[in-house]
């Protein structure tokens, strides 16, 4: 009878079947890598033997491969691919002494990768998803399933763990977000009110330079005023002066003339006199 596995996401079902070869003894793995939303290449699977790594295997775009696995040894077959999440098959080859090693016996199984994400990347996926042992009761290989019980209780307490760190995360997030927006309006307000303080200042500012812009103009164009009336002050005066001098000048000339004429007259007189005088004279005789 042919039994098979199949490893999946959170929980894992084998279903083994005997595959008898007449070959050499050993445990051959007839492994079909599947993927979620994706291809296999660029994936590997690495192998692990009693704690050591003994190999790695590329696999290919089909995602098959055979591993052929020593009897009496501890086997752990990594799966992995860069962000998907790695998944990893414990395999035990120790058989009883009445198993015969003398031909080949075949274990094909699946194992399917999904990709990252932060809900999948458990802790817990460090450790294998499934295990594969030689069952006494059906004296093959067959999965443990107390370990596939302990390894879903311990999905599901870190799922819900996960979900719960999601949730505080989120709730903190929003928290952080609130606080952060809620500084960002305080710095933007105290920005803003600098703003229009320095704004108000430079206005003062300026006004007090207008007003003693203005205040000085004032008072250079009363200084310009004063200077100007000083001047015309100044230039009445002169004129008043000039005008005076003009006027005492031609009052001193008008008196010399007068007089120049009162003495001319004077003469006239007196030399008419004198001839009045020379003919009675003239005319006694």
């Amino acid at each position: 009878m042919l039994k098979h596995f199949s490893v999946f996401v959170f929980f894992t079902f084998f279903t083994i079947f005997p595959l008898i070869a007449l070959a050499q003894g050993g445990l051959n793995a007839e492994v079909r890598l599947r993927m979620q939303k994706g291809t296999t290449d660029g994936s590997t699977v690495v192998i692990f033997k009693n704690g050591s790594r003994v190999g790695t295997i590329p696999i290919g775009r089909g995602g098959r491969f055979d591993v052929k696995l020593d009897y009496g040894a501890d086997y752990i077959l990594s799966f992995e691919k860069e962000n998907y999440v790695t998944k990893k098959i414990n395999i035990n080859t120790i058989v009883p002494s009445d198993f015969s090693q003398e031909r080949d016996n075949i274990i094909p199984f699946d194992v399917e990768l999904e990709p990252q994400t932060d809900l999948s990347a458990l802790k817990v996926y460090d450790n294998p998803v499934g295990r594969i042992h030689f069952s006494s009761k059906i004296k093959y290989f067959d999965y443990d399933t107390d370990y596939s019980a302990s390894f879903q209780k311990q999905v599901r307490e870190e799922e819900k763990k996960v979900a719960e760190d999601a949730r505080k995360k989120e709730i903190e997030d929003e928290k952080a977000r609130i606080a952060k927006e809620a500084e960002q309006r305080k710095l933007a307000e105290e920005a803003s009110k600098k703003a229009a303080e320095e704004a108000r200042l430079a206005q003062i500012e300026k006004q007090k330079k207008e007003a003693e812009a203005i205040a000085l103009a004032e008072a250079k164009a009363r200084e310009e005023q004063r200077k100007k009336e000083e001047e015309l002050k100044k230039q009445e005066a002169e004129r008043i002066r000039l005008a005076e001098e003009a006027r005492r000048k031609a009052e001193e000339e008008a008196r010399i003339a007068e007089q120049e004429r009162i003495k001319k007259e004077a003469e006239v007189r007196r030399l008419a006199e004198e001839a009045r005088r020379k003919a009675e004279e003239e005319a006694r005789i």
